[in-house]
């Protein structure tokens, strides 16, 4: 249920393909569905029953303070923790939910925001409950607050200060969160890159409009970063099917090169194969591939050795980009598709 990319594989493995219902966003959404209607159904004691309750309405937390008032005895609590039913969530606070390296960042935002009045989920942390994928795990809760406080890194949170309009913040089991075009256009005003990440992946989703995008962007108008956030605002496309693929793009455009078609059908007319290629420069007949997965099993390193060789027999050339290529940088990869651009398709 991870949507970070400590391992970039990850996406790949879930990513959304035509005939497949849903995508990661999707299955993240109902991961906690599911775990808040287990919740709901449990056959529990009065105490459990009502702190269950409670934890639905504040994202899946509670204090200390509220198990001892719901009548839950101390030595239940601990004893659902050392058996890793329920969760440390932060100081104090503990999350209905097993210890987990993917649900973990959630339960931990819920808890900085709840024990924060006038804080909001942002930026990182916001784009984790909401399930875009993120390019780095924040490494402790992103928060945006309302309310006059020092700002900056804490030990538990990461403040920020920061204007919200009504409809900029929304509600994750009763926690609040950014929307989620306000939440790409904070991470596009930091990095480029983490907003294009988690544009594109929002926009195939469909959990964000372009123009909502292009509204949140002009909303930060004279803001630090403002101009990045409107490029990633108009570049972003739901046609992006990874963040390799957001992250390839973003490079190629930045060097110059021009935009190429994405998701793209080939057709060879003899026989009516087709495949949809990543990247396609029609005129230059040239092709791009982000190959996401490290290792692949031979059976399909075959099946792609095989397309590479039909598209090269249809007179494409073709150019194959993994993680390494654009992490840290595109230098090389760039100079390899300027060079087949520059010449013309033999």
């Amino acid at each position: 249920m991870s949507s970070a990319l400590p391992d970039p594989d990850w996406y790949l493995d879930h990513v959304v393909l035509p005939g497949r219902s849903g995508g990661p966003a999707a299955a993240w959404r109902a991961g906690w569905a599911a775990r808040a209607r287990d919740l709901t159904i449990a056959q529990v004691d009065p105490p459990t029953r009502a702190v269950i309750d409670r934890a639905l309405r504040q994202g899946f937390v509670v204090s200390r303070r509220q198990l001892r008032a719901c009548g839950l005895r101390d030595a239940v609590v601990r004893r659902l923790i050392r058996r890793r039913t329920w969760s440390i969530a932060g100081r104090g606070i503990v999350a209905l939910a097993p210890p987990d390296r993917d649900t973990d960042p959630a339960v931990a935002a819920s808890a900085a925001a709840f024990s924060r009045v006038g804080h909001v989920i942002s930026h990182r942390s916001a784009a984790l409950l909401h399930g875009l994928p993120v390019i780095e795990r924040p490494r402790t809760p992103e928060l945006t607050t309302l309310v006059r406080v020092a700002l900056g890194a804490r030990r538990a949170a990461l403040i920020r200060g920061g204007g919200l309009d009504e409809d900029e913040v929304l509600a994750w089991y009763g926690v609040p969160v950014t929307s989620v075009a306000r939440t790409i256009t904070d991470l596009a005003r930091s990095s480029r890159a983490a907003g294009l990440v988690a544009a594109d992946a929002a926009l195939r989703e469909r959990l964000v409009s372009a123009v909502e995008l292009l509204d949140a962007a002009r909303r930060c108008a004279g803001w630090p970063g403002a101009r990045a956030a409107r490029n990633v605002a108009a570049m972003a496309s739901p046609l992006a099917e990874s963040p390799l693929e957001s992250l390839t793009r973003l490079g190629l455009l930045d060097a110059g090169l021009p935009e190429p078609r994405l998701q793209v059908r080939i057709v060879d007319p003899s026989d009516g194969w087709w495949c949809r290629v990543d990247m396609l420069w029609a005129a230059r007949r040239v092709v791009l591939e982000a190959d996401g997965k490290v290792k692949y099993t031979d059976a399909e390193l075959w099946r792609e050795k095989r397309r590479q060789h039909r598209l090269e027999r249809l007179g494409y050339r073709v150019v194959r980009a993994i993680w390494a290529d654009v992490r840290p940088d595109a230098d090389e990869l760039v100079a390899h598709v300027r060079r087949y651009l520059a010449s013309p398709p033999v």
